[in-house]
């Protein structure tokens, strides 16, 4: 199936057993996700741990994923290292299951020296020799880097880089991006507690941790907006603010984790060094969800 990079994709978290990966709940959750009508699903992204799993149970959980999903359903592979080299190789490997893109995070440990002409010539190598379409990650909060609007137009015009997700929360940044949209290049929001005015004025749609916690709402809120409802979505953002604010922004993936389980999906413990939401901070992540209708 050929598909469009656009509507909502939750960038899942992943389940561990005792500490080890769970494909079993793994593909329950996907398949209960199956029920909304989301565009497809990110996995090993920032809420997916990726940074704190090995090659093997990376290419484990891609492998889980793929072969969950319904076939309208789109998979989306964070494969992002620090170095062309290994960005490619790993990019390569996932290739073998057939999802249908790699998100490519900004290399930061050198983030001195990630230059425009740095990080232009990474994606163009990383482009260049990837099996399947690439986007690219900006997500400052994680990796110190905010790339410049010129470097995103160059590499927008490769024929193998698709989209960006953009989770700056940067809206005058993210305004500059819609204004390089094209058929061949998406501009997907990373940033939930800004999904709506992006949906205004004109993104694809949005790769969001709040769409784990809140997947029919988020889906209302891209359908409304779609169909010129602003209104109703914009009514649907600001019920889930304290839910991005309190549970995403304040609490991270152990808390996101916790959430996901308390609205019946498998979210479990997070891998050390991220550490348990201690019980005031479960308590206060119960209220937020109550708070916005999302459990009773």
């Amino acid at each position: 199936m050929n598909f469009e990079l656009k509507g909502v994709v939750p960038a899942l978290t992943t389940p561990f057993s005792e500490g080890e990966f769970s494909p079993e709940h793994f593909a329950k959750n996907i398949k209960r996700y199956g029920a909304f009508d989301l565009a497809g699903i990110l996995v090993l992204g920032s809420t997916g741990e990726s940074i704190l799993l090995n090659e093997n149970e990376r290419l484990a959980v891609v492998e889980t994923a793929v072969s969950s999903v319904t076939e309208d359903t789109f998979v989306i592979v964070g494969t992002g290292m620090q170095s062309a080299e290994a960005t490619i190789d790993f990019t390569n490997k996932t290739a073998e299951f057939n999802p249908f893109a790699a998100l490519v995070v900004t290399p930061f440990y050198y983030k001195g020296l990630m230059t425009h002409e740095a990080l232009k010539d990474y994606f163009y190598k990383v482009g260049d020799e990837s099996k399947i379409p690439v986007m690219v990650y900006n997500v400052p909060k994680y990796t110190g880097i905010q790339i410049n609007i010129d470097t995103v137009a160059e590499i927008s015009l490769h024929e193998n880089i698709i989209g960006i997700k953009d989770s700056s929360g940067n809206m005058e940044f993210f305004e500059q991006l819609v204004n390089l949209r094209s058929d061949s290049f998406r501009i997907m929001q990373g940033a939930g507690s800004v999904f709506y005015p992006s949906l205004v004025i004109g993104c694809d749609g949005g790769i969001l941790a709040l769409a784990d916690i809140a997947p029919a709402e988020v889906v209302k809120m891209y359908f409304s907006s779609s169909e010129g409802l602003y209104e109703k979505a914009k009514e649907i953002q600001f019920t889930l603010l304290e839910v991005n604010k309190g549970i995403v922004g304040r609490y991270g993936v152990p808390g996101i984790k916790y959430a996901v389980d308390q609205v019946g999906f498998c979210g479990g413990l997070p891998r050390l060094p991220l550490a348990e939401v201690k019980n005031s901070g479960k308590n206060e992540i119960m209220t937020i969800l109550k708070n916005a209708n999302l459990i009773a």
